[in-house]
């Protein structure tokens, strides 16, 4: 998509990276940390753009997205997100990509905290979450956890 957009754009495509199988939840990832670096020298540098297919690829966290958008901007560089069609070649295009960029972070936050719920939820059954019992204990044919003295599950369960 990127290659698509960049020559119906009429732009000379110079690079493309590739961070496959790295969470956006962070900036430490070797592609980007590359491209971030390349902001700063301007002069040495062969883009003037940074086109990404869609945001929440680039990072997830509003702290992050706002330390970009600073360094792109003293690097006078312009993200290009294709999917949802921003451009911060404007002021507009600034807000936008600051909006969609807290809503990446939210389903972000959204997505632990039922994932947190789920497993204190299956805990509190006392059923097996994952990984070794509990010292002392061990677990029943369905996953419940009781104490290892026992040689079977307790009645009733």
């Amino acid at each position: 998509r990127i290659t698509a957009y960049a020559t119906a754009m009429g732009w000379e495509l110079v690079g493309i990276v590739r961070d496959e199988g790295r969470s956006a939840a962070t900036l430490k990832r070797p592609g980007r940390q590359g491209t971030f670096a390349g902001v700063a020298r301007p002069k040495a540098r062969a883009w003037d753009a940074l086109v990404i297919e869609k945001l929440d690829r680039l990072t997830r966290s509003v702290g992050d997205l706002c330390k970009l958008l600073e360094a792109f901007e003293r690097g006078a560089v312009h993200v290009v997100s294709i999917a949802e069609s921003v451009d911060t070649g404007s002021a507009a295009g600034k807000l936008f990509l600051n909006i969609i960029g807290a809503l990446g972070q939210w389903e972000r936050e959204v997505i632990g905290e039922r994932t947190a719920d789920a497993l204190a939820h299956v805990k509190a059954q006392g059923r097996r979450i994952s990984g070794r019992a509990p010292f002392g204990c061990t677990f029943g044919e369905d996953g419940a956890i009781f104490p290892a003295s026992t040689t079977s599950a307790p009645s009733g369960r």
